[in-house]
């Protein structure tokens, strides 16, 4: 829906009806498997907005509250390589080379009160060259920061305060030095996933023995009952570290 590399984007009015209408697409599978399982939803551990396009503020407030959080960790090679796949494949080389060249470079441009007019010049510079690896990996350092900070706080964006309130479970490859593998990573995830439902399940187990109630992480209450969204149904797949 949102497209990688400077194309195209809805406007946050017509992404919001698209996300809804999956949503419900993926309720009504639910309901035709007769609710049976957790019925998990993979979701990038996305900032308050992509793009020009806004998250819409429940489903932004629901990440924020998600019960499992899956931080996906790859070889900055393989990171460079999905980047330059995503990004610069067609764009760079197609006939409005220009136009999306004059885009990537005034989005770098924006990053000069953070990175400084030096660093900032470098990368425009080997992006001019068509060194798009070495920008690749610049743009990683940089917000690799960013990514630690949103994915452990409250409130995202880097910047939020307070601890997140789901569990953080690691994935990475069995061998940081084979290719990428998608099917094999996708496998890698849904093992955590199951490792960490074990864990809850234990958990809830231990805490009706003991006459507990179930708490709800502070700041959530709210979320989980006027959300719209399931909260045993959003998994992130965090930034890949």
């Amino acid at each position: 829906t949102v497209e990688a590399g400077g194309g195209a984007q809805p406007s946050s009015e017509h992404f919001t009806n698209l996300l809804a209408c999956e949503w419900r697409r993926l309720e009504a599978r639910g309901e035709a498997k007769g609710g049976r399982g957790r019925g998990w939803v993979f979701l990038e551990d996305e900032d308050s907005h992509i793009g020009h396009v806004s998250v819409p503020k429940p489903v932004y407030a629901a990440l924020r509250c998600a019960p499992l959080v899956v931080r996906v960790s790859l070889p900055e090679q393989a990171r460079v390589r999905l980047l330059l796949d995503d990004y610069v494949a067609g764009h760079a080389d197609g006939p409005a080379a220009g136009e999306w060249l004059a885009r990537m470079e005034e989005s770098v441009r924006k990053l000069t009160k953070r990175l400084g007019a030096a660093r900032v010049g470098e990368v425009v510079a080997a992006m001019r060259a068509g060194d798009f690896s070495a920008v690749a990996v610049a743009m990683l350092h940089y917000y690799d920061k960013l990514y630690d900070a949103h994915l452990a706080n409250h409130g995202g964006t880097g910047s939020g305060g307070g601890s997140r309130a789901g569990r953080l479970v690691e994935v990475a490859p069995a061998d940081p030095a084979a290719a990428f593998d998608a099917d094999e990573l996708a496998g890698l995830v849904l093992r955590r996933v199951r490792e960490a439902e074990k864990a809850e399940e234990a958990e809830e187990a231990e805490a009706e023995e003991a006459g507990r109630a179930g708490v709800v992480p502070g700041g959530c209450e709210g979320v989980i009952a006027g959300s719209g969204v399931d909260w045993g149904a959003v998994v992130l797949i965090g930034a890949l570290a």
